[in-house]
């Protein structure tokens, strides 16, 4: 056909401006304002290629699908293993309900409704001021989990600061109730911040009242300060480190006017900035 072609089977609607069919190969091509209505996602693309041997269907130029939950996906080209409900996209972006996800490779599992980004991923909050830079994020919406690898860098900003986390792993826990929503960082942790710095083995940051706890001998570090203990607290308040307490064998050393190291300890320390 050569103008508004459509196709319909049990399930699907395919439309476009030109389609050819080569019957002997079974393979389908169909040209300019491609679109395939299915039961669970719309498909946009300008070229769509269909082997009917191989269930396969390959998209050429920009590519965007909207699935029934509200998922979505802009790529330049895919690859569709329709049998398996997988795609592979070269190069785009995945929005979530709370991420939008870009990557130089993506890719789609619609049955285990398991997502991965790999190579140059840039994960940003829609919902907060964070952006998560890394090799690889893999986004498990049933578990309602994101994990982001290859020593990646968290980024948020704040009232005339930024606030900077690297980490071997992070991960984004979702949740219905905001207040359980937190992001879990593990395993050679560095944080900096223009009036602090501070490294540990592993934190958990509570986004709802934007509060840090940091554990396994975390090291703090403010002005002429270094703090010490088995686990700390940081507590924001409108992006303001407000205080900060110090669990168990808690230790502080600075530096005075004159030069002389004061030091303190106790079991227990709270700071209030």
């Amino acid at each position: 056909f050569k103008e508004d072609g459509k196709l319909v089977d049990e399930q699907n609607t395919l439309t476009s401006l030109y389609g050819v069919y080569h019957a002997k190969i079974g393979r389908a091509y169909f040209y300019q304002d491609v679109l395939l209505v299915s039961p669970d996602f719309n498909l946009k693309a300008d070229t769509l290629e269909y082997s009917s041997i191989s269930k396969v269907a390959v998209t050429k130029g920009p590519t965007y699908i909207e699935n029934k939950d509200g998922t979505t996906v802009d790529a330049d080209g895919g690859r569709f293993r329709t049998a398996q409900d997988q795609t592979i996209f070269a190069e785009g972006t995945i929005e979530t309900r709370n991420y939008v996800v870009t990557g130089d490779e993506l890719f789609i599992d619609d049955q285990k409704k398991y997502y991965t980004a790999k190579g140059n991923v840039v994960m940003t909050s829609k919902k907060d001021d964070i952006v998560i830079y890394g090799d690889k994020a893999v986004y498990d919406k049933k578990a309602g989990t994101s994990k982001v690898y290859g020593r990646p860098l968290m980024k948020r900003v704040m009232r005339r600061d930024t606030f900077f986390m690297v980490s071997d792993t992070l991960v984004s826990i979702e949740n219905v109730d905001k207040d359980k929503e937190r992001i879990l960082a593990f395993h050679n942790i560095l944080m900096f911040k223009s009036n602090m710095q501070g490294k540990c083995d592993s934190v958990a940051y509570f986004l709802a009242d934007s509060t840090i706890h940091m554990y396994d001998d975390p090291v703090l570090w403010n002005k002429n300060s270094q703090m010490v203990s088995d686990s700390m607290d940081l507590f924001f308040e409108k992006d303001i480190l407000k205080t900060m307490t110090l669990r168990k064998q808690a230790f502080l050393i600075s530096i005075d006017t004159l030069g002389q190291h004061n030091q303190i300890k106790g079991r227990k320390m709270v700071g209030v900035f």
